[in-house]
């Protein structure tokens, strides 16, 4: 009897806390990276030495685990591919890299990192609980961001918790919000939720801020499928609640103060500085520039992180790497959305489209910060995650 419930044991119960502690350290390295770059004032070499320590931890398992090393026949293959665009695009535009603001050793180094954890990412979308990943992401970073909030609560006007960047911040806390779906307690996910918001408040990133409530909205909608009975009447409830709210605001003649709010406090409409009367921000000229470096390289681009100030993900996925690398990214991204609506898969929905949002208005597609993990984690089907879940494993 006692081998029967040993071997029970090893079959249901170690394996599920195998992933579950590499769930755990796959966070970990991860937030090292956030860490690491937030009080070190942005100091380069130490955080390429966290995300050594991440690809050390990858190279480990896929050399020490091949065993438990599983990859779906779309996943290898979309990585084969990118690996290959993203290699291509290097050496094609070889020349380019002397005028760049960044060399071609920082491309190639970039691009590296990128595979890497992109194989990373399709791994554990394969072999892990991705969900469970972005929880422990949720509770790990949360301490950081509100560090960054007391940091900046007395200023006026644009925070810059640490001297870091806020554009940084507002990164952070966007994919923060993203992970925080992933949180089972409803009160937790709340509250995460919340400090993203502040954070995204102080440091002004009003793209993050938009993309945010873009993907809060989209899983909360979406959370009432297949809209049975006790579905409608939450959302009969919530309807009613906010109509409620709304006439109250109405009553208490506090409309017109709540746009004033937003237009001048959080998206900054008339700024000076940042209004739209500034082209937002000079960005409007390097969207002009991006699209004619576009239409002059339309088939390789010319040269990824060759146009690191420009401002929209896409139109740099399109002026970067040509038509190629930017057909690639969206057919991913659209896949993936696609699979995950028939899969059901809300939190995978929900944070691709708000992704998809928030790379119009920011520099970076693919990075190693916390957003470009959950992007990768998002873009390979999370097949092994959902088998288990349909048998409680988890």
């Amino acid at each position: 009897m006692a081998n029967i419930t040993r071997t029970f044991e090893e079959k249901v119960f170690a394996p599920r806390f195998k992933i579950r502690d590499r769930c755990f350290i796959f966070a970990t390295l991860t937030s090292i990276i956030v860490y690491v770059f937030a009080l070190t004032g942005g100091n380069f070499q130490l955080l390429v030495l966290a995300q050594g320590l991440f690809v050390l931890w990858v190279i480990y398992n896929f050399v020490f685990k091949r065993g438990e090393i599983h990859f779906s026949p779309y996943g290898i293959t979309a990585w084969w591919i990118l690996g290959l665009v993203l290699v291509g695009n290097l050496w094609i535009n070889n020349a380019n890299y002397s005028v760049a603001e960044k060399g071609f050793q920082f491309a190639a180094a970039h691009i590296a990192g990128i595979l890497v954890f992109a194989l990373a990412a399709q791994w554990a979308a394969r072999n892990l609980n991705p969900k469970q990943i972005l929880e422990y992401l949720a509770w790990m970073i949360t301490p950081i961001a509100i560090f960054a909030i007391l940091l900046g609560w007395g200023y006026t006007n644009r925070a810059y918790p640490l001297g870091i960047h806020p554009n940084w911040w507002g990164e952070t806390a966007f994919g923060l919000s993203l992970c925080a779906l992933a949180v089972k307690r409803p009160n937790f996910r709340i509250f995460f939720i919340i400090i993203a918001l502040l954070l995204m408040y102080k440091v002004q990133s009003r793209g993050a801020m938009i993309s945010s409530v873009i993907s809060v909205l989209t899983y909360w909608i979406l959370s009432f499928r297949p809209f049975g009975k006790t579905a409608l009447k939450r959302l009969i409830i919530a309807l009613f609640s906010a109509a409620g709210i709304l006439m109250f605001i109405f009553a208490m003649d506090w409309l017109s103060p709540t746009v004033t709010f937003v237009e001048d406090r959080i998206l900054l409409l008339y700024d000076p500085y940042r209004g739209l009367g500034t082209g937002f921000t000079g960005r409007l000229y390097t969207w002009r520039e991006s699209v004619g470096i576009f239409w002059e390289n339309s088939l390789f681009g010319h040269g990824y992180d060759t146009l690191i100030k420009v401002h929209n993900g896409f139109l740099r996925f399109a002026a970067e790497g040509g038509i190629i690398l930017f057909g690639m990214i969206v057919v991913m991204i659209v896949s993936a959305m696609v699979h995950a609506w028939r899969q059901r898969n809300d939190l995978v929905f929900a944070a691709l489209l708000g992704i998809v949002g928030f790379f119009m208005s920011y520099p970076r597609g693919l990075n190693l910060n916390i957003v470009g993990v959950v992007f990768l984690l998002s873009l390979f089907p999370w097949e092994l995650q959902q088998w288990k879940d349909r048998r409680g494993t988890f």
